[in-house]
């Protein structure tokens, strides 16, 4: 299983907006002497905001199918260290170190080029899994492998889950339209298994319910504002992340989207579009 959906650029455009949304609550649960295997890692963004958020860990593995995402990790993360007057330090292709002085800690990452569907067979071997903005691109087959497989005492973070919901302060008459054949295309066929989509989350609960783990669930929406040059950027590129796939479905009314992805430019281009986008983090204790 494959995540194709991210590059680079878009990874660093969002990595703000996850930072103000996911839920500081994993703080409580995540201790110094804990290793983290972060599936679906992309360039790290996960481990910048633990680091960001005094959350504290030993090592932090960065698993993805992408190696030029991995390979822009260290880099990335290089820049966040420069600006927290933190201090990175490469110790192989595959292994670098984030230094605190100020609280005396070292973090671990390496990373890791694999499959998504290879990565099951390590979960035990850690005290963490962390998957950000990634289950509604995954099947059942995948959610319920994971659960199957997992014992010990571990914690599961799954940051920034899409819901499902899209609303904005200018409301318009095709928005419910749009936004439900946005999410029939989000539960499609993806590396030949069909993806949940927002209905991933509903099958969370119910697996974490089978096997009697403690489940919470808070909310982590994007709010998009178009009043900065940088705010306006991101959220153009978020709409095309909704009309360049529903441009390619046949079945989607093209004068419908065309019309209405120009109202959500137009507003845009005026100062005056707010967006939410409906994310849930979803924290399990096994």
């Amino acid at each position: 299983m494959k995540k194709e959906y991210f590059t680079n650029t878009w990874l660093a455009l969002r990595e703000p907006y996850d930072f103000l949304s996911r839920n500081k609550n994993l703080k409580k649960l995540i201790k110094r002497s804990d290793c983290i295997l972060d599936i679906g890692s992309g360039t790290g963004s996960f481990g910048r905001w633990c680091i960001e958020n005094d959350i504290f860990f030993k090592t932090m593995m960065l698993l993805d199918h992408d190696q030029r995402l991995l390979n822009s990790s260290r880099i990335s993360t290089a820049k966040f260290c420069k600006s927290k007057k933190l201090v990175i330090e490469r110790i192989s292709n595959k292994k670098f170190k984030v230094e605190d002085p100020v609280h005396n800690l070292t973090y671990g990452f390496e990373t890791i080029n694999r499959d998504l569907g290879l990565a099951i067979d390590l979960i035990n071997n850690f005290d963490v899994l962390s998957m950000s903005a990634l289950i509604d691109l995954l099947s059942i087959k995948y959610l319920s492998n994971i659960f199957n497989i997992i014992n010990g005492n571990k914690v599961i973070a799954m940051t920034l889950c899409f819901n499902g919901k899209v609303s904005w302060n200018h409301k318009n008459t095709h928005d419910k339209y749009i936004i439900n054949e946005f999410n029939k295309e989000q539960q499609s066929i993806k590396e030949g298994e069909l993806a949940l989509g927002y209905k991933s989350i509903e099958k969370v609960k119910q697996l974490s319910k089978k096997k009697n783990f403690k489940i919470s669930i808070y909310d982590s929406s994007w709010k998009l504002l178009s009043n900065s040059h940088e705010n306006k950027k991101f959220q153009m590129k978020y709409l095309e992340t909704i009309y360049k796939p529903l441009k390619r479905n046949g079945q989607v009314d093209n004068e419908i989207l065309e019309k209405w992805f120009s109202s959500k430019i137009q507003l845009i281009d005026n100062n005056s579009l707010e967006t939410t986008v409906g994310h849930n983090d979803i924290i399990i204790q096994t």
